[in-house]
C-alpha cells in the first residue's frame, strides 16, 4: 500500500491552514466589532451623563438648637438620574435618606430638608444612577456650594 504523495500532503496542509486562518479572521472581526460597539455605547452614556448630579446649595444654621440641612440638587445632564440618595456626615454619624428625591429629569432641580444636627456636618453627598452609571456629588463646608449661617 502506498501513502499519499508529498505534493498532495503539502496542498492539504496549506488548505487546512488557510481554512483555520479564515475562521479565526471572521471570529476576531466579530469580536472586535462587538467590543467597539460596547465601548462606543458606554462612552456615549458617559458623555450624556456629564456633568451629572450636582448640589447647587447646602444651607445650614449651626446657631439653631436643631440644625436642619437644606439641600438643592440639580441634574444638568442630558439623561434622567434615578435612585437618588442624600447622605449627611456629622461627626461619626452618617444619615442617608434613600430615594427621598424623585427621579430627576434633564435640567430638573429638587429641594430637600434633611436631619436635625447639633453640630455642623462635615459633608453632604448625593448619589444616583444615570443610564446604569453611578454618579455622585459631594459638598463640604469649605466649598462654594455650602452656605452656612
Amino acid at each position: 500500500m502506498k501513502g499519499i504523495s508529498p505534493m498532495i500532503a503539502v496542498i492539504l496542509l496549506i488548505a487546512f491552514t488557510v481554512a483555520i486562518g479564515g475562521v479565526l479572521s471572521i471570529w476576531i472581526t466579530g469580536l472586535t466589532t462587538t467590543q467597539t460597539q460596547q465601548v462606543s455605547n458606554q462612552s456615549s452614556s458617559q458623555v450624556k451623563c456629564t456633568p451629572s448630579l450636582m448640589i447647587d446649595r447646602v444651607d445650614s444654621n449651626t446657631a439653631a438648637a436643631t440644625d436642619l440641612i437644606n439641600v438643592t440638587v440639580t441634574n444638568p445632564s442630558q439623561n434622567q438620574i434615578i435612585n437618588i440618595n442624600v447622605s449627611v456626615v456629622s461627626g461619626s454619624t452618617v444619615t442617608t435618606n434613600a430615594s427621598v428625591v424623585p427621579n430627576l429629569g434633564s435640567g430638573a432641580s429638587y429641594f430637600i430638608t434633611v436631619g436635625n444636627y447639633s453640630t455642623l456636618p462635615t459633608l453632604v453627598r448625593v448619589s444616583g444612577v444615570c443610564t446604569g452609571l453611578p454618579v455622585s456629588f459631594t459638598c463640604r463646608p469649605a466649598y462654594s456650594c455650602w452656605r452656612g449661617t
